[in-house]
């Protein structure tokens, strides 16, 4: 998700269609793990886009996006599409509500499970009275 928060900002900087693609890449592969959490995804973007149950306009948007991106420069400007946009921004805004509902509880156990850690190092250390450092 950060990837394709960073790229969007970039894209909104430089208009480079690149970025938007750095995005757009995350934001369907969210989609595709949740289809399917016990495989990985694969790397190329048409099988990630094919395995991804997208809705038809946003996968010839993306098929669309795609071959216009293959004819300009590397770091071309092009138009986005709204829609592409808001898909990105809906995918990354699901996965963060998902994933703001579990880290709570994990940075707590974490964190927990780091102080029983040190606790348990810092009281092995003073029974054997080993300097510190």
């Amino acid at each position: 998700m950060h990837v394709a928060r960073n790229n969007l900002a970039l894209l909104a900087s430089s208009g480079a269609a690149k970025k938007f693609l750095y995005a757009l890449r995350p934001a369907v592969t969210l989609r595709w793990m949740c289809l399917r959490e016990d495989a990985s995804p694969p790397m190329d973007l048409p099988s990630l886009v094919a395995g991804a149950a997208l809705p038809d306009d946003v996968r010839e948007a993306v098929g669309d996006l795609v071959r216009s991106k293959a004819r300009t420069r590397e770091m071309g400007s092009i138009a986005v599409p709204r829609l592409l946009l808001d898909f990105v921004e809906a995918e990354l805004v699901r996965a963060e509500a998902a994933l703001s509902d579990a880290l709570p509880a994990r940075r707590g156990a974490a964190r927990d499970r780091a102080w029983s850690l040190a606790e348990d190092a810092f009281l092995r250390l003073v029974d054997r009275r080993e300097p510190v450092g």
